[in-house]
């Protein structure tokens, strides 16, 4: 049993590196290639973070969100799979891959922000890849203070500051121990109904029919 978990996290290391590796040499790629039409433009990216609805600062959230200074957030669905970015900001610029954009409501804001700090929404496995479609921004005075990418095909999330209730572990302490810091059932219906109000592709019916194949195999599909 030990000699399993051993392989598993070196496989799952040696995945991360190759995958960083190339996540550099695509973000680089993405950078400097046209946008597509189909993708919204620099600039209406950066008139709609100026126009945007501020919100109050959710002060008695679970850690990072709890001391983070913001007072907008944009949510963001894109297209990060393949040969595309995999996070929205590179390098503090907006990648050309954006397909829609939704500043949230203080309700819909402090809903996020309780769904990520919570430990409920994770504890599932990953996928040794990371290819999001969803992104939430933080900003203050327009400037971003914070991110959180997310990809459900590959369950789990990379988030500027950490989020502490992703750190968890099957047998904790022993020589066996393994993260498992991917999004839980829990998780998942609570990102999709999200994005089911702002009209993302997580929220489509070909994605939720997709996730209910997959939770009807009895696991999150890794």
């Amino acid at each position: 049993m030990k000699l399993f978990f051993y392989i598993l996290v070196l496989t799952c290391c040696f995945s991360c590196n190759e995958t960083e590796k190339k996540n550099e040499v695509v973000k680089e790629k993405v950078k400097m290639e046209p946008r597509d039409a189909r993708f919204l433009s620099d600039d209406v990216l950066k008139n709609y973070v100026k126009l945007a609805k501020k919100v109050t600062r959710h002060k008695n959230a679970g850690l990072p969100f709890g001391r983070l200074d913001y007072d907008k957030v944009i949510a963001y669905d894109y297209e990060g799979e393949g040969e595309h970015s995999y996070s929205v900001f590179y390098k503090n610029e907006f990648v050309p891959v954006i397909l829609k954009q939704q500043y949230l409501t203080a309700e819909q804001s402090k809903k996020m922000i309780e769904l990520f700090s919570s430990k409920e929404t994770y504890g599932g496995g990953v996928a040794a890849c990371f290819e999001p479609h969803l992104g939430f921004v933080f900003y203050k005075n327009n400037k971003k203070v914070g991110s959180i990418d997310v990809c459900l095909g590959c369950n789990f999330l990379e988030s500027d500051p950490h989020i502490p209730a992703q750190d968890q572990f099957i047998n904790p302490g022993t020589d066996s121990s393994i993260a498992v810091y991917g999004f839980s059932r829990q998780g998942r219906s609570g990102i999709i109904g999200l994005c089911k109000e702002l009209g993302f592709y997580y929220g489509t019916p070909e994605f939720i029919q997709f996730n209910a194949e997959r939770e009807a195999n009895g696991s999150s599909g890794f």
